[in-house]
């Protein structure tokens, strides 16, 4: 485990409350012991921390002194132990009573945090969860048209925006397979919705990218009651970019989490990323 010179402190710059509680920390003797790292900052790189993009943003971590890891109120209690003024109320929280309290208290401002005031990032917000997307107001209408006859064999024709597709029955039961089936056109869905939200968050963050490929994998199978449902859902993504890759990784997690497709279905969905870049391309040729 790697030893740390100082302790580590990985916060929220662009929460103003945060930023007030640690810029008072800051002022403190024995601050000079204590490494602050702002996770909102376009230099973080959350990977090369050990750290997971996602949940460093949700709640306090610190990094102790022996490379181990202190969370939520541990991770507070670590700070007051460097800080003589604080002492007291590091050996305060370790009274049940008083633990329990500060639990409490922190569990319900962590809920609370991605609505309170933050700071305008000055870069880009790629690296917080809590990146805002102007969204249209909702709710928002989506019309579609089908039109079928009665001949089984023969494919149907789906309407949407003035574009139309064929679809029909696939071959697994018992169609001909000559058009998209309804399968299909779920796994596209959810494909199409990682592939929207994704372009959507990556201009957000001013995050460029060359090309977006995803291959997908629906399992079709029966309950217990043998009811037939979309059991999982399996997608391949590859991503090529020059620009700031490590990035990426935070990028799809935010997709994942919030396309409202993707949250919107039952199914199991199981991923695979690849992020390519021109040199790891090279890389990989030269093994």
């Amino acid at each position: 485990m790697k030893i740390e010179q100082k302790l580590k402190v990985f916060y929220d710059g662009l929460c103003k409350v945060c930023s007030a509680e640690i810029a008072h920390y800051q002022k403190q003797q024995g601050s000079e012991n204590i490494e602050f790292i702002d996770i909102c900052s376009g230099y973080f790189n959350a990977s090369a921390e050990g750290l997971n993009p996602i949940e460093v943003h949700k709640v306090m971590h610190v990094r102790r002194t022996d490379g181990s890891m202190a969370i939520r109120v541990d991770a507070f209690i670590e700070i007051w132990k460097v800080l003589p003024k604080f002492k007291w109320l590091a050996r305060l929280a370790q009274k049940p009573l008083v633990r329990f309290g500060l639990d409490a208290g922190y569990n319900l401002f962590s809920q609370i945090r991605p609505w309170l005031p933050r700071k305008q990032a000055a870069n880009d917000c790629s690296n917080s969860p809590y990146c805002e997307v102007k969204m249209h107001k909702l709710p928002v209408d989506f019309f579609s048209e089908v039109y079928a006859t009665g001949e089984f064999e023969k494919p149907w024709s789906i309407n949407s925006r003035a574009q139309q597709a064929d679809c029909a029955i696939p071959p697994e039961f018992g169609g001909t397979g000559d058009g998209f089936s309804p399968e299909d056109l779920f796994l596209q869905s959810l494909m199409n919705c990682f592939t929207g939200t994704f372009k959507v968050y990556a201009k957000a963050s001013r995050i460029s990218f060359s090309s977006l490929s995803i291959k997908g994998q629906l399992i079709v199978d029966q309950d217990a009651t043998k009811k037939v449902f979309m059991k999982t859902v399996h997608l391949d993504i590859e991503i090529r970019t020059e620009d700031r890759p490590h990035r990426i990784e935070t990028i799809v997690a935010k997709t994942l989490r919030d396309g409202f497709i993707l949250n919107s279905v039952k199914s199991e969905i199981f991923h695979k990323l690849a992020i390519l870049t021109n040199s790891s391309e090279n890389c990989f040729k030269n093994l």
